[in-house]
């Protein structure tokens, strides 16, 4: 099973559901927000358990994960961010 993501300084990470850790790290500005997360997972999931017979379905849906290419790319450079400033403390 896959483990969820651990917020450094926060005692309860451990003990809070997903969608309680997304929700944290939209706060902080890590996410723009906790249900596009969710939404880009869900295609995720779906490209990974489509089989290679269903070419239009997969092509669909790597369609629709490259719109979210943006997105991603901003969540990576705000944790790259957050980072620094964490090495910095």
């Amino acid at each position: 099973m896959q483990e969820g993501i651990q917020l450094p300084s926060c005692p309860d990470s451990d003990t809070q559901s997903n969608l309680d850790r997304l929700n944290k790290l939209e706060k902080i500005g890590l996410l723009p927000s906790a249900k596009a997360w969710i939404e880009m997972r869900e295609i995720r999931n779906s490209i990974t358990h489509e089989y290679p017979d269903n070419e239009e379905d997969m092509i669909n849906g790597i369609k629709e994960a490259l719109q979210y290419f943006p997105e991603i790319e901003n969540i990576v450079t705000n944790l790259e961010n957050y980072i620094k400033i964490l090495n910095e403390k």
